[in-house]
């Protein structure tokens, strides 16, 4: 997965939450959702990747100096729909953001 953070954005330990909704689905049975974190580090421009030792047992800020960042997606009918995940990540920021069409996350 690729995104795209705010210019500026660093952190030595923060947590990121992640949202994935299955693509399967019955008659009568909702989609599954899954929601989970992993610490990570954010900043140096790189395109690496960094495993943590050990997660952090702490809560807060997550250590960002207290900004940030919101990512948002299209989910139900409108899942994996580039341009409705686009909707969502322009107009959530603004207060706009339909919860039948998009779910953001805040970390």
């Amino acid at each position: 997965m690729k995104y795209i953070l705010p210019d500026g954005l660093s952190c030595s330990q923060c947590v990121l939450q992640w949202l994935y909704d299955t693509g399967s689905v019955g008659a009568t049975t909702p989609r599954e959702q899954y929601v989970n974190c992993a610490d990570i580090a954010v900043g140096g421009g790189g395109t690496g990747t960094s495993n943590t030792a050990a997660p952090s047992t702490g809560t807060g800020n997550g250590g960002n100096g207290g900004s940030s960042v919101m990512i948002c997606k299209a989910i139900g009918a409108f899942f994996g729909n580039a341009a409705a995940d686009a909707y969502c990540t322009s107009n959530c920021s603004r207060g706009v953001c339909p919860p039948s069409v998009c779910k953001c996350v805040t970390f």
